[in-house]
Parts: C-alpha cells; structure tokens; sequence
C-alpha cells in the first residue's frame, strides 16, 4: 500500500488552501471593480440628468420671468456647463459613426473647421441677441458684454474675466466646469447647490479624472489605435493617429473647397468603417472603463465616488421637488 508522509499530507493541504485563498482573493477584487465600475458608470448617467433637469428648470424660470429661453440657446452654448461621458473618456471616446459619416461627415466633430472654412458674410445684417433675453437668463452684465461682442462682430470670449461667470477647474480633471451666477441660470444653480455651486463643482471634478496619459502609453490602447490606423492605410489614408483627420480636411479646403464635402464624407466613411472592423469603439470603451477601475483603486477614491452619489442623489430630490413651482422664479 502507497502512503503518504504526514509532510506530503500538510504540503499538500497548505496548496489546497493557498490555492482556495488566491480564487478567495481574486473573487473579492473582481467584485470591487466591478462595483467602482457600476458606480462610476451611475456617476455619469446622473449627471446627464442633472443637466436635463437643470434645462427644465431653467426654462421654466424663463418662462415665469417671461421670456422665450430658445432664443438664449446660443449664449449658453458658449459656455461648458457639462460633465459628459465623452469629454469624461477623452481619446476612448467613441468615434464616428456610419451615418453621421454619410450625412454630414465631420462638420459636428471639427465646427471649428467649419467656421474657418465658412466666414460669416459681413454684407448680411448681424443677427444681435435680444438684450433682456439673454440678461433674464443670464444675468445682467453679461449680457451686456454677450450682446457688445455680438455687435462687434464676433463672439464674447469666455475666460476668467467674463462677468457672470465662475470657471472652476481642478489639476488632474478631466475637464472643466463654467456656471453662471446671475439670472435663471444663476438661480437655478443656487437652488439645487444649495448656494454654493464651486463647492459642488469642484467635488464633482475629484471624481472626474484626466486618464488620456494614462490611456496614451496604454499597450492595448496602442493596439486598437495600431489596427484602426493600418485599416485606414489600407483604405488609402494616411492617419497615424486618431484626430488627425483634422489635417487632411485643411489639406482638402485649400486644394479644392468645391470637392471639399464630397472628399471629407469619402474620408468620414473610411474612418467609421475601420472603426466598425475594428471593434473601436466597443474595445476603447472597455479599456476605459477598465483604466477608471485602476485609477479610482490606486487612488483610493472609491469612497469619494461613493459621497458623491449621495450629493447627486440630493441635488437631483431638491430640483424634483421645486418642478412646477413657477411663482419660486417671479
């Protein structure tokens, strides 16, 4: 009969027991990231609601006060008062997508291209913003500085002087954050802050990290940029990286601006079928979210977002519970 040493016996439990504690282990760290990864993803999606509910809120002062707030639209576009997924995803945010490419190719993606292809016919008459619309909205004295830039011809610049306006930005942030102070806008964030939008703001930002360097020396983000950049060459653009289509459009304009819009849709449709043959957007977002687990653990901010869901929780109970009540903006 074989048998086995007492030693043998105790080794061999030891690695039964080593080998349990290390799925034990793996288990419990699958299951924290998957919970920063549910949080975080609960994260972004109350902040777009937040933004809805702001909208209507908004409107609704805008009405109480008498004004159509459509026609403000533009005034308040100027100013980046969101914290989307895509600006939050930086460089994995999804591309552009086949339909998009056929309709319009890149002109929602590059309006800044746009605008320099497409000068503003100074012979027209000026198209100036109704002063009280936009001062009921936004405050007084920026609409006054809104409505002289318009009169001037150009567009109010938004930087840290412009009156009405707080900029709060933090180190690390994946983006920023502008808020008005005055008008309905002003208001409306008063109520759902509690008067003190930075404070909200700026924790809102502790959890809405830059991971673009983390991301750019990211093995499979190279990767996936790699293979979308060879299907590209293959098609017969040269792109060695993603976002530089913006080159090849300022090339096609100043060849030819009437072939323009037929050569940057070809283009547009070359990049979104490599990007549906590659898998793009699914893997970048897959990576993302992955690189978000990494960062909030190694940083330890899993409480912070935690904190923040409850603040979210808050501001959205206070907004719904004000709906209706358009005698609070008289």
């Amino acid at each position: 009969m074989r048998t086995l040493s007492i030693a043998t016996v105790c080794a061999t439990g030891l690695f039964l027991l080593a080998a349990c504690g290390d799925e034990d282990q793996e288990a419990q760290q699958d299951s924290a990231a998957d919970h920063i990864q549910q949080a975080w993803n609960s994260h972004v999606s109350t902040l777009a609601d937040i933004h809805k509910l702001t909208a209507r809120l908004e409107d609704e002062c805008a009405q109480a006060r008498g004004v159509d707030n459509s026609h403000a639209a533009d005034a308040a576009n100027a100013v980046s008062r969101e914290l989307t997924r895509e600006a939050l995803m930086g460089v994995a945010q999804p591309r552009i997508d086949p339909e998009t490419a056929d309709t319009v190719g890149y002109q929602h993606i590059h309006r800044e291209l746009w605008a320099a292809f497409n000068p503003v016919d100074d012979s027209a008459a000026p198209q100036v913003p109704d002063h009280n619309q936009v001062a009921v909205m936004f405050g007084e004295e920026f609409a006054t500085a809104y409505v002289a830039a318009a009169d001037a011809g150009g567009p109010l610049e938004i930087n840290g002087d412009t009156p009405g306006i707080e900029n709060v930005h933090l180190d690390g942030a994946a983006t920023y954050i502008e808020y008005f102070t005055d008008g309905c806008a002003g208001a409306v964030a008063n109520e759902l802050y509690e008067n003190d939008p930075e404070s909200y703001f700026i924790q809102a930002l502790e959890v809405a990290p830059n991971l673009n360097p983390y991301l750019l020396t990211n093995a499979k983000y190279l990767a996936i940029e790699q293979e979308w950049a060879e299907c590209m060459r293959h098609d017969g653009y040269d792109l060695s990286y993603f976002g530089r289509e913006s080159h090849l459009l300022a090339e096609y304009y100043a060849d030819d601006p009437t072939t323009f819009e037929e050569r940057q849709k070809e283009l547009a449709a070359a990049d979104a079928s490599c990007v549906r043959r590659k898998d793009v957007n699914k893997r970048n977002r897959e990576l993302f979210e992955s690189v978000v687990v990494d960062y909030f653990e190694s940083h330890e901010l899993e409480s912070k977002l935690a904190d923040m869901r409850d603040v979210n929780e808050a501001v959205l109970q206070r907004g719904n519970a004000i709906v209706g009540d358009s005698l609070r903006w008289q």
